[in-house]
């Protein structure tokens, strides 16, 4: 069963994207393959544990939670703004310029992930994103829960942005594979 797909396109900083394009490699597929299928996996995730239950980081909800002990494995913590912020592009006084740095992915989601990715959208609450009903912009969305993959979450802790260009030999190629297996 086939069923109609939403494109929804965002902006990664240059090396927030080498890193997905260094596992990409690793793994033989491309970004935007990858990208997909690590933001289905985390919308699954604020699919299971439902709406009420997806909170914000810093957040006066997660704050009053963490003060009561509520806090469980129930909810889907999103990360900080401030840190979804800090590995979003920015146009750095270049206005009227083209940014070729910064990789344009697409992802194709059903109407169910969008869905997902709307209810992710208004617990972040962050000003300019929707207008009443409609949304206006997914990328906070999309970053916070790229943030949240385990493959993101041990790289950039692992060693803040240090990642291995593309190998072009095989000695480079087998420091690659050590360091994703690592």
């Amino acid at each position: 069963m086939n069923s109609e797909k939403s494109t929804i396109s965002v902006r990664f900083r240059s090396d927030f994207a080498e890193i997905l394009e260094v596992r990409a490699w690793y793994e033989g597929s491309r970004l935007g393959t990858l990208t997909n299928r690590l933001v289905r996996s985390e919308l699954q995730k604020v699919s299971r544990v439902g709406e009420k239950y997806i909170i914000s980081k810093g957040s006066a909800e997660y704050d009053e939670l963490v003060a009561t002990g509520g806090l469980d494995e129930s909810y889907y913590l999103l990360p900080e703004i401030d840190e979804i912020i800090s590995f979003m592009p920015t146009n750095e006084g270049r206005r009227g310029t083209k940014l070729t740095k910064n990789k344009q992915v697409s992802l194709y989601l059903t109407e169910d992930e969008v869905s997902q990715l709307n209810r992710v959208v208004y617990a972040q609450d962050v000003f300019g994103t929707y207008d009443s009903e409609k949304i206006l912009s997914y990328r906070y969305a999309i970053h916070g829960l790229l943030l949240n993959t385990e493959l993101l979450k041990k790289q950039i802790h692992k060693e803040r942005w240090l990642v291995p260009s593309r190998p072009s030999t095989k000695t480079q190629t087998s420091e690659a594979f050590a360091f994703w297996k690592g």
